[in-house]
């Protein structure tokens, strides 16, 4: 069966990189030009978001999203999610209510156009390095300090053809507990089985309904490092929860 959807998978996702590649020409300036003002993290936040609404519809990728009512009313606080797909970072703005920054890999400060943005926009983290990880969690906590949320993947990278979640890293937990603020569990249901593995252009790719799950959230109030190792399996099984047999 795969195979006889090969055709199709690769055409929707040669579209999709095509979409992408010129919505990103055209809104990259965009957000460069924003954030130059006062508050201009909130300007490019806001394009971000019609930007994310525009290869939403264009790419056919509606979002349903269960459980949103368990975001705070206010933030900061940490959104903790799962993470094998790329529409994971692009669907987040419109399931996300409030300003948010992501804590992402170095390696996108290499990618054309996109490091820019990623720059101004953004927390980069040097994987396998401790002092950079360090700063970059101090910046995270600058960042919730003046009232933005954080995204975090905790997994720290993905394989598209694994099956499960990969073990938890402790950064994200560290982060809330040294902070005081809640965590918003997150579980992306499909997406992987939507869009996956851009160096396979015949796996899994197809337009779909994108359902999230957004569960109540965990207050780290008076919580110490003590709680880390417990907080960080009740996250990973809260959000493992929700993910299908398949996953």
């Amino acid at each position: 069966m795969r195979y006889i959807f090969a055709p199709f998978r690769f055409i929707y996702k040669l579209y999709f990189a095509i979409v992408f590649a010129i919505s990103l020409l055209i809104f990259a300036p965009i957000f460069l030009f924003a954030v130059q003002f006062d508050n201009g993290f909130r300007y490019g936040f806001t394009w971000r978001k019609i930007w994310s609404k525009f290869l939403e519809i264009v790419c056919l990728v509606p979002v349903i999203v269960k459980g949103k009512e368990n975001f705070p009313d206010s933030g900061p606080y940490i959104v903790v999610a799962n993470h094998a797909s790329y529409l994971d970072i692009i669907l987040l703005y419109s399931i996300v209510p409030h300003h948010f920054r992501f804590l992402g890999k170095a390696e996108i400060l290499g990618w054309p156009i996109l490091k820019n943005v990623f720059r101004k926009m953004d927390i980069a983290v040097e994987r396998g390095s401790r002092v950079q990880a360090f700063r970059s969690l101090e910046k995270c906590g600058e960042a919730l300090r003046s009232g933005d949320s954080i995204i975090i993947f905790p997994e720290g990278g993905w394989d598209p053809k694994k099956k499960g979640m990969q073990r938890f890293k402790n950064g994200a937990f560290k982060l809330a507990i040294a902070n005081q603020v809640p965590i918003v569990p997150l579980s992306f249901q499909n997406n992987k089985f939507l869009f996956c593995d851009h160096t396979d252009l015949f796996f899994n790719g197809r337009p779909g309904i994108s359902k999230t799950v957004v569960h109540s959230m965990v207050q780290t109030t008076n919580m110490t490092v003590e709680d880390l190792v417990p907080l960080r399996e009740q996250i990973f099984e809260t959000i493992n929860s929700a993910l299908p047999d398949e996953y």
